[in-house]
C-alpha cells in the first residue's frame, strides 16, 4: 500500500505544498523501484528464453550453465494500492500513529484490498516475457495519471506457448521459436 498518493488536488497553501511535495517525492521513488524490478525480471526472462536457442553441447558447458542460471520464468503480480488522502492529513501523516489515523487508514486499505481481491486482475494469461506484472485497481484512491504500466491479460488469439512476446511491441512483431 502506497501511503504516498501521486495524484491529488492542487495545493493552495504552503502547508499543502509541503504535503504534495512529500506525496510526489515518495510516490515517484516507489514507482522507480517497481520499474527497475520490471526491467530486471524482464531481462531474466529474456535470458531464460534465449537459453533454449543454445545447442545442447554448448548449453551443458560450465560457462553457459553459470550464465543461464541468471534466467528465470517466474511471474510476480504486484497490486498497487494507494492510500486515500484523508481530510485532516498533511505532510506529517508518516508520523501519525494516532488511534483514529491508524483506524482510518486500516479501513481504507481493507476496503481497497477487498476490491482488488474481488477483481482478481492477476488471473489470466500474461505476456510470458514479463516477470513483474503491475496491477492498479481503479477507484478514487487508486487513480494515478500517467502510469502506462498497468497489466492486461493476453487474449488467447495473441500468443501461443511457442512464441516470444514483448508488450512494448505490436502483436504482429512476435518472434517465433
Amino acid at each position: 500500500v502506497h501511503m504516498w498518493n501521486p495524484s491529488g488536488p492542487e495545493p493552495t497553501t504552503l502547508w499543502d505544498v509541503q504535503h504534495r511535495l512529500k506525496d510526489i517525492q515518495y510516490s515517484s521513488r516507489v514507482a522507480s523501484h517497481v520499474a527497475r524490478q520490471q526491467q530486471t525480471h524482464r531481462l531474466r526472462h529474456v535470458v531464460k528464453q534465449l537459453s533454449a536457442f543454445i545447442p545442447d553441447e554448448l548449453r551443458n558447458t560450465d560457462a553457459v550453465k553459470d550464465l543461464t542460471e541468471y534466467g528465470c520464468a517466474t511471474q510476480m503480480h504486484v497490486v498497487r494500492l494507494l492510500a486515500p488522502s484523508l481530510a485532516h492529513e498533511d505532510q506529517t501523516k508518516d508520523m501519525d500513529f494516532s488511534p483514529s489515523g491508524i483506524k482510518e487508514r486500516w479501513e481504507a486499505g481493507l476496503a481497497d484490498t477487498r476490491l482488488a481481491l474481488a477483481k482478481s486482475a492477476w488471473i489470466g494469461e500474461f505476456d510470458p516475457i514479463e516477470g513483474v506484472i503491475l496491477h492498479e485497481p481503479e477507484g478514487p484512491a487508486q487513480h494515478a495519471p500517467g502510469n502506462d504500466a498497468v497489466a492486461r491479460p493476453i487474449q488467447s488469439s495473441e500468443t501461443q506457448p511457442s512464441q516470444l512476446q514483448s508488450s512494448k511491441e505490436p502483436t504482429s512483431s512476435k518472434i517465433a521459436h
